[in-house]
């Protein structure tokens, strides 16, 4: 009226099935796709600064995929959109190089 327990090792497998290496890049695919859209680095719209210029009027800098907008609000309204673009360095000149 005993039951006997007998220890069986699982089997093993020494070759993956044809279709792994496929599903494996499929996985990686969709993981590095959704990766980037849900938790990012580089977000769609980053506020970079903002500064009270009056009662409820405001000036905004925005990036937006690596372009910078300067955009003026006033209340629940918003005038011009400006891109701003960052000016050159200065170049140094002979005695700064080699100084």
């Amino acid at each position: 009226m005993f039951a006997k327990t007998v220890a069986v090792a699982p089997p093993k497998f020494t070759e993956a099935p044809p279709f792994v290496p496929y599903l494996r890049r499929v996985l990686r695919a969709l993981l590095a796709r959704f990766t980037r859209a849900a938790g990012s680095a580089e977000r769609a719209l980053v506020l970079e600064d903002r500064v009270a210029i009056g009662p409820r009027k405001t000036l905004v800098v925005v990036r937006c995929y690596g372009q910078r907008f300067l955009i003026a609000t006033a209340g629940d309204t918003f005038g011009p959109v400006i891109e701003v673009v960052s000016p050159k360095p200065a170049r140094r000149t002979h005695k700064e190089r080699n100084a």
